[in-house]
């Protein structure tokens, strides 16, 4: 008489025990994580891709692009790209407008309690209640204004600062923590 019934070997029970281990230490990070938008890694690439896209596109269609850094329209504040171009009336005047792009974003709201603290050309903050935009220049060959950025983080009990300092030659930002002023 032959015995039909069918179990388990050991070696399948620990395969399907490692597999669960596994697919359970993968997932778990991810429900643990910071919302996105809370994150200062998010911030900090969203704030490089702007560069990025203003530096690119000076140098594809050789014009003048600048970073504004604006405060004027709400109290956390904006960061955005404007391309220069010819006034129609005066050919010696140069005038600004916000691009849009279909495939890159070209604004990014300051959210979640973030604002625009300061903004440094050189060792002088050029933002001000007088002057709520400052700005970055990006010429045609893709150099761009070295400036540095100071944004903070208003929590439920602490404030958090954080530096952004924009590298000229690599078109990206570098990003510190604390309230440093540029040398």
């Amino acid at each position: 008489m032959q015995n039909n019934k069918r179990a388990f070997t050991v070696i399948e029970l620990l395969a399907v025990i490692f597999l669960g281990c596994l697919l359970t230490s993968l997932i778990a990070p991810l429900l643990h994580r910071k919302k996105p938008q809370e994150s200062w890694e998010v911030f900090h690439e969203s704030l490089n891709q702007l560069a990025h896209f203003a530096r690119q596109e000076a140098i594809a269609k050789r014009k003048v692009y600048r970073l504004v850094f604006d405060q004027k329209h709400n109290k956390q504040g904006s960061i955005f790209i404007e391309e220069e171009y010819q006034d129609p009336e005066d050919a010696e005047k140069k005038k600004y407008r916000t691009i849009k792009s279909d495939y890159m974003p070209t604004r990014l709201a300051l959210q979640d309690g973030r604002s625009l603290r300061a903004v440094y050309l050189g060792k002088r903050n050029v933002l001000s209640e007088q002057e709520p935009s400052a700005f970055c220049y990006v010429i045609p060959d893709g150099m761009m204004q070295p400036v540095t950025v100071q944004v903070a983080k208003v929590n439920k009990s602490a404030e958090e600062i954080v530096l952004f300092q924009l590298n000229p030659f690599l078109g990206s930002f570098d990003r510190y923590e604390g309230k440093l002023k540029p040398e």
